[in-house]
């Protein structure tokens, strides 16, 4: 399967000038449809004998994060997280989840929220769900 991958990139990178002319989406779905490569597969490679194999002097994080960015993946799960306001069932589901895993266990407890990630949770609970938050007016002599 690496093989099949780093001729996957391998073909992103050398023919980066028709790329450019062409949509690159499209040219690595068709590039993966003909290897029958995976998307989720990126993870699994080893990036530094992708980047040597490509000769061109890049990086193995700069050839991850290119393959990432032609599939659609982008290389990170922020960009796939959900923006814009949580709702009440969301904030009910983190609270029962701080209960059940604790306050620690943020990638846990977002993988229960679909489209939500770990960050994104924990800021909501410390920063809007917590009971322990003091939401009374300060006092002077704070």
């Amino acid at each position: 399967e690496d093989s099949r991958l780093k001729r996957v990139v391998s073909d992103l990178f050398l023919n980066n000038e028709e790329n450019q002319r062409n949509n690159e989406a499209d040219h690595l779905e068709s590039v993966r449809k003909k290897t029958g490569q995976s998307k989720d597969q990126s993870r699994d490679v080893d990036w530094s004998a992708v980047a040597k194999h490509m000769g061109n002097g890049r990086r193995s994080a700069e050839c991850m994060r290119r393959y990432n960015k032609v599939s659609g993946r982008r290389g990170s799960e922020k960009s796939q997280a959900l923006k814009g306001p949580w709702t009440a069932e969301e904030d009910q589901k983190i609270v029962a989840l701080v209960r059940a895993h604790g306050a620690k266990r943020w990638s846990q407890i977002a993988a229960e929220l679909p489209g939500r990630i770990g960050k994104q949770c924990r800021e909501r609970w410390h920063n809007h769900l917590n009971p322990d938050i003091n939401k009374s007016p300060w006092s002077e002599q704070e």
